[in-house]
């Protein structure tokens, strides 16, 4: 093991060596003005990266993006890790800004944000200041009604500019939901401003942590959570699922926590929908899923553990060892509360109060809804540390911890180095390739040069006037509506059908029975309607994509040409991923009215009226039947009507899908449009990039005989020292996979 670590010691420095002494190179890069380099983003761009790629082979930063939809326990997770509540988390979904949470070594936890990115949300919230008015708030009150506080204070409150460190568990969670709110905020009000696009880097939370697992050896690195926004946010999805992206490049394990009682209704094209880009990247042997809330498994008919294990493993395309050893089911509220109680006993020890202690409260509430003030009454410091570790056992929780972070220790290290090589080798490539294109410029003369300048001249007009004609948002948003109107309509349709079959009134001996009966009917029609949305929601999303690779082909045949008549040697702009799909709906939810109660009253008998012997001697001297009274019974009977239950569900499915006809509108059809103008702009800038290495070599050329030939010299050593160090780079990084 001693030899294992020092290995990996060994191979940490060598690696951040190598890449320190490109510096010279780079600089040599950009002193020769090379501009074809990272996709024609220039040596700046590139010996930013290389920085980029050095701090973290430093840092062996480890991260695990925890994935998961909005609102299933993913910030509850990370919390329970930390034994604090830091991050905030709501029912409707909280995180849009990704959070990297850094499991240090510090005595209290400490949010920093960077002073650009400090400054960014203080502009941002004087620009929203200007910006909102009454129909603005209208807007956002829409979408987030609990928003008006924030509001009042955007427009009316002091200025406090956001702080560069903050300290503390209550201020880290105000200023992270302050954040957060904000983006949510501007996504409504200011459109067009991408503000986590923008941002230098994401806030980062350095945490103590009483459950990461420890003795991780020399080499090991820092374990870092990055708490994702989830991707099907309604009103943010498209933007969230940009930033979760680019969060999963940067992985090396990535966790995806599903929520257990919505795996019935979940459609498996959904999960896999959510998952496609994770498997993309790294695989299922780095990839696991995280089934949370499997407290609500309450009845037999729920699936059980190993339900769940086969079902998310097939699901997620892992074998039946991987499934068994790669799903986990966890209670991140049980383990959360244990968390917050265990941190308490380790922080104030004996000196704990059980009957004035929050998080004493919060977990005997949790353990028992009636007993906890009579089990706070008798509580000691011991008693509370046994219950928290029971209940952290219960959790899962430690399962999670020791499978995927000691799994991530045990094999991130090798896929760092082997990534940041990978990245860098491929910038080296690009730096010899925009040398080499300069010095062959170089050997032709001025005039061929001039020509061929004043032909890209030609071409970056045509480009520009292709751009003025791009179909812009409300020609797609149009192209978009109608290539799925049919898919919503017949959603729609088939709905009807479900609602109109809840029919059938019927009478039960018991109020029970009846609304078992109700519920019934109830729940499978609002399974049936889930299903029915979420095949329309994928068939809505294949339908965009064929759209999207229809826009793409039109540009693409407009620039090909282009490209080829510049003689650009990068070729035509690979496509950025986008996702496409709209957000997953809520479940289609259906009410109904408790069961009438009916009571008939019938004659179930007769019974004898008392008499006296004098009058029953009277009775038989004259022959008269003995006298009777009449026994009255009743039935109770309990009639479930369904009428209700069908306009409630009626009310639920008309609404999901007129959200997911708003998604294509709102949202869908604007990033599809920005999509394809991207794809333009990165034309244009490659074209751009290749005009301004044709001008330096045009320079060059003016200059008298001695300083073309040391240009040549220079441009040719620089092709010779890249060839060197990407070789030496691809030898280290074989030894590093070995």
């Amino acid at each position: 093991m001693a030899d294992e670590d020092d290995a990996v010691t060994l191979l940490q420095a060598e690696v951040r060596d190598r890449l320190t002494d490109l510096d010279a190179l780079l600089t040599q890069a950009g002193e020769l003005d090379l501009h074809a380099v990272r996709s024609g983003r220039g040596v700046e761009a590139a010996m930013s990266a290389v920085h980029d790629d050095v701090e973290a082979i430093e840092r062996m930063e480890l991260r695990i993006p925890i994935v998961a939809p909005m609102s299933a326990g993913k910030s509850t997770i990370i919390n329970a890790m930390t034994g604090l509540t830091l991050l905030p988390a709501r029912v409707t979904g909280m995180t849009t800004l990704p959070t990297r949470i850094v499991l240090d070594d510090v005595a209290e936890p400490v949010l920093r944000l960077a002073a650009s990115d400090a400054a960014l949300f203080d502009t941002l919230t004087g620009e929203l200041a200007t910006r909102l008015g009454d129909a603005e708030r209208d807007d956002v009150l829409d979408l987030f009604p609990h928003m008006g506080p924030l509001l009042d204070l955007i427009v009316s409150g002091p200025r406090v500019p956001f702080p560069l460190e903050c300290t503390g568990e209550r201020e880290i969670q105000r200023t992270l939901m302050r954040l957060n709110e904000l983006v949510r905020v501007g996504s409504v009000v200011l459109p067009d401003v991408d503000v986590v696009s923008a941002l230098s880097d994401v806030p980062s939370l350095h945490t103590p942590s009483e459950f990461a697992p420890a003795g991780a050896g020399p080499g090991a690195g820092t374990l870092v959570l990055v708490d994702t926004p989830g991707p099907d946010d309604a009103q943010m999805s498209v933007p969230l699922t940009e930033i979760v992206a680019d969060q999963l490049a940067k992985a090396h394990v990535v966790v995806i926590v599903l929520d257990y009682t919505r795996l019935n209704v979940m459609a498996d094209e959904a999960i896999r929908e959510l998952v496609r880009p994770v498997l993309a990247r790294i695989g299922t042997e780095k990839l696991f899923a995280v089934v949370n809330k499997v407290d609500e498994r309450l009845t037999e008919e729920d699936p059980g553990p190993e339900e769940v294990v086969r079902l998310v493993g097939r699901l997620l395309g892992f074998s039946g060892d991987q499934a068994r050893e790669r799903v986990i089911e966890t209670r991140a509220r049980f383990g959360l509360a244990a968390a917050r109680v265990l941190a308490r006993v380790t922080d104030a020890g004996d000196g704990l109060d059980p009957a004035t202690d929050p998080a004493v409260e919060a977990m005997l509430r949790l353990r028992s809804r009636y007993g906890w003030e009579r089990d706070r009454e008798t509580a000691t410091v011991a008693s509370l540390h046994a219950t928290a570790q029971e209940m952290w056992r219960y959790s899962g929780l430690p399962v999670f911890r020791d499978r995927v972070l000691h799994t991530l220790r045990r094999t991130a290290v090798p896929i760092l180095v082997d990534a940041v090589l990978g990245r860098t080798i491929g910038m080296l490539d690009e730096i010899e390739a925009a040398a080499s294109n300069r010095i062959a410029a170089m050997h032709a003369d001025q005039a061929e040069i001039t020509r061929r300048m004043d032909d890209l001249a030609g071409e970056l007009a045509e480009l520009d006037r292709l751009t003025s004609r791009l179909p812009g948002k409300n020609e797609v948003r149009k192209r978009a509506q109608d290539s799925v109107a049919e898919v919503i309509d017949g959603a729609r349709r088939r709905g009807e059908v479900v609602i109109d079959s809840v029919r059938g009134a019927k009478r039960f001996d018991t109020a029970k029975e009846a609304k078992k009966y109700i519920k019934k009917r109830r729940n499978k029609a609002s399974e049936e309607l889930d299903y029915i949305l979420y095949d329309a929601r994928n068939e809505v999303a294949r339908r965009l994509g064929l759209l999207r690779g229809e826009l793409l082909a039109q540009a693409e045949k407009s620039v090909a040409p282009i490209m080829r008549r510049a003689g650009v040697a990068a070729g035509l702009p690979a496509p950025e991923a986008v996702s496409l799909t709209p957000s997953s709906a809520k479940a289609v939810k259906g009410g109904g009215a408790d069961p009438d109660r009916k009571t008939k009253t019938y004659v179930a008998g007769h019974e004898r009226v008392d008499e006296t012997l004098g009058e029953m001697f009277v009775r038989w001297w004259q022959g008269e039947a003995a006298p009777t009274t009449p026994v009255y019974g009743q039935t109770v009977s309990y009639k479930a009507g369904l009428g209700d239950t069908r306009h409630t569900l009626a009310a639920s499915f008309g609404a999901r899908v007129d959200d997911l006809s708003a998604q294509v509108r709102e949202h869908v059809a604007p990033q599809l449009a920005a999509h394809v103008s991207r794809y333009h702009d990165d034309a244009v800038r490659l074209v751009k990039a290749y005009r301004d290495d044709l001008a330096a070599a045009r320079d060059d050329l003016r200059t008298d005989d001695r300083r073309r030939r040391v240009r040549l010299e220079e441009l040719a050593e620089l092709v010779e020292a890249t060839r060197s160090a990407s070789a030496e780079l691809r030898e280290l990084q074989e030894r590093a996979a070995s």
